[in-house]
Formats: C-alpha cells, structure tokens, sequence
C-alpha cells in the first residue's frame, strides 16, 4: 500500500486492540495482490447513543486501487454492538475482499 492505513474513531474511544484487528485484516487484504494504493477505516457510534456502552456502531471501508474506489459499510438493521466490534470488522472485511475479487475479474475478464 502506498498511503499509510487511516484508522478513525468516531463518538467513541479509540482502541489499539481493535485498531489491531483492523491491521491484521488489511494485512489479509494486501496480500490478495489486488494493488491496493489506500485504505481507511472508520468505526462509528449513533450519537444518540454514544454514552452507552451497548451503543450500535457502524464500520465503513474505503479501498482505493487503481482507477476506482471501494466502498463497503457494515450497519446491520441495529448496528454492530460494541462488545462484537471485531466479528463486525471481520464480516466488514470479508465483503471488501469479495469486492476486490469482484474487481479483479472485471478487469481481466
């Protein structure tokens, strides 16, 4: 990747064990060899929730490779609750590597 992961927190604290989550599976992304040039990441609370712990969070994903950019957001109907954050992330990346391998077909037919 050429541009360094952004990794952002929004209406809720910043966590390095999750942060790490999120590196480990842009690090499985990477290695599909899909030219990813930039990834960010932003993991989001409601704000009429953002003082509960139980609070619905939403993860967005931007890949950029070259000649276009993917998008997934994982928000399902309620939101991923806190406490499964990472399974969250890790369905949220899932479908970023469909995407990718989607991608990928197209452009070599």
């Amino acid at each position: 990747m050429r541009t360094p992961l952004l990794v952002a927190f929004h209406g809720i604290d910043h966590s390095e064990s999750v942060e790490q989550c999120v590196r480990a599976q842009v690090a499985r992304l990477d290695k599909m060899g899909g030219r990813i040039t930039a990834c960010r990441v932003a993991i989001e609370a409601h704000h009429a929730e953002a003082a509960s712990r139980r609070r619905n969070l939403k993860i967005r994903i931007g890949v950029r490779v070259p000649g276009t950019e993917l998008l997934v957001t994982h928000d399902p109907r309620n939101g991923v609750r806190a406490d499964h954050l990472r399974a969250g992330i890790v369905r949220a990346f899932s479908r970023m590597e469909r995407l990718l391998k989607e991608h990928r077909a197209r452009l070599h037919g």
